[in-house]
């Protein structure tokens, strides 16, 4: 990701000490906005959640590392 004076801004991806892909979404003048997407260290979607600048807003979705379903709302 970029920054912007010291500010997140644009698209960021965020990966652990072995590379593996651990969240991505797009920061707005430092704030989460839009889709935001996290995995678990298995590379199985862990969640999945919506912000509006900042906050979180609509919908989300978490999965168990099986890839099953935990949480919608």
């Amino acid at each position: 990701g970029r920054t912007i004076g010291g500010v997140p801004d644009g698209p960021w991806l965020f990966l652990g000490a072995d590379g593996q892909r651990l969240a991505q979404g797009v920061f707005q003048a430092g704030a989460a906005h839009g889709e935001w997407h996290a995995w678990h260290p298995n590379g199985t979607q862990r969640e999945t959640l919506e912000y509006e600048s900042g906050l979180p807003e609509g919908l989300r979705e978490e999965w168990w590392p099986n890839g099953v379903k935990a949480l919608e709302g």
